[in-house]
């Protein structure tokens, strides 16, 4: 096999798993928090819907932390092929949905034990901020499918 064919199907290779990666982390926190939350809290109330959450959530971010590597591996390999624009753009959402993923980590040890000791005065204003960063690590995800779904470059023009 020639190496540029060998290199270009790792590429595509590299590409599906940003792509199944993400899928299968935003699809799956877009679900939870969707259609899951609200539904443990109509069932079981607030603090029964916490303790499932928060099993939940350590494995949602564990998928996220997994997903992320083959995103991080994509933007150092295409630094050099792609538009300027494109690769600031993409290290700055991806910087933001990497630190966030940190902090929902530190985060969610604080959230555990407030939850735990049953003090939920304290455990809503910190859950707000949780769900907050949460928010905008989905905005930055979706702003990383979007300029994954843009040609690097534009199609050439035929002469006609």
């Amino acid at each position: 096999m020639k190496p540029s064919l060998s290199r270009s199907i790792g590429r595509v290779a590299l590409r599906f798993a940003c792509a199944l990666g993400m899928a299968l982390w935003l699809g799956g926190f877009t679900f939870y928090s969707a259609f899951v939350v609200p539904t443990l809290r109509d069932e079981l109330g607030g603090l029964g819907s916490g303790l499932v959450t928060q099993r939940v959530t350590n494995d949602l971010n564990l998928m996220g932390a997994i997903a992320l590597v083959p995103w991080w591996i994509e933007a150092w390999i295409g630094r050099a092929g792609a538009p300027r624009w494109r690769g600031r753009l993409q290290w700055t959402l991806l910087a933001t949905t990497t630190a966030g993923l940190v902090w929902l980590a530190v985060l969610h040890r604080s959230l555990d034990r407030l939850l735990e000791s049953d003090q939920m005065a304290s455990f809503h204003p910190m859950h707000e901020l949780y769900l907050i960063v949460s928010t905008v690590m989905w905005v930055a995800n979706i702003g990383l499918v979007a300029i994954a779904s843009v040609p690097e470059r534009p199609p050439a023009r035929s002469a006609g």
